[in-house]
């Protein structure tokens, strides 16, 4: 996208948003999201592996050790299932 980056309208100072946002996008570091690397990441956050990792920590007070050890196996799983 480097040619388009070099077009004004991304570097127009009379317009704030879109210059600050294409500052941000050409000058950051930006990193896709684990779904995009992997798309058996979207089963674990739809299957919210984490948030009920959470949950048990909090309610049924287990060890935020054994809780991520559960979390970890259950990705695995959906993992191997994905492949």
């Amino acid at each position: 996208m480097t040619p388009n980056w070099k077009d004004p309208f991304w570097t127009n100072p009379a317009d704030p948003h879109i210059s600050t946002a294409a500052k941000t996008l050409i000058e950051g570091s930006t990193r896709p999201f684990y779904i995009v690397q992997n798309p058996a990441y979207s089963l674990v956050l739809k299957d919210n592996v984490w948030g009920k990792a959470l949950n048990r920590i909090v309610v049924e007070q287990i060890s935020p050790e054994q809780a991520a050890d559960q979390a970890i196996a259950r990705i695995k799983q959906i993992f191997d299932q994905w492949q």
